[in-house]
C-alpha cells in the first residue's frame, strides 16, 4: 500500500499545506483574541482599583470604565460637549 500524500503529484500535495496554513491562521487569531481579552480585563481591573478622584481627573466615572476600555466612550464636559 502506498501513501498517497507523498506519492501524489505536486498539485495534489497542496492540500496538507493549505490545511496547515488554515490551522496556523486559527492559532494566530485564537491567541490574538485571548491576548485582547487579557488586555481588556487587565485595564478594567487597573481602572477599577483607582479612586473616584483619580477617575474624575481623567474624565471617567465608574459607570464608564468598561466602555472606555473597549473604546466606546467619548468624554464630555459638564455641559455635554465632547472633548
Amino acid at each position: 500500500m502506498t501513501n498517497t500524500i507523498f506519492n501524489a503529484p505536486a498539485s495534489e500535495r497542496a492540500v496538507p499545506s493549505d490545511f496547515a496554513s488554515r490551522m496556523m491562521f486559527m492559532v494566530k487569531t485564537g491567541f490574538g483574541r485571548l491576548w485582547h481579552a487579557h488586555v481588556v480585563a487587565r485595564d478594567m481591573a487597573y481602572l477599577r482599583s483607582r479612586s473616584d478622584y483619580e477617575l474624575k481627573d481623567i474624565g471617567l466615572t465608574r459607570e464608564n470604565i468598561e466602555r472606555a476600555v473597549r473604546g466606546e466612550f467619548v468624554p464630555q464636559d459638564e455641559l455635554g460637549r465632547r472633548y
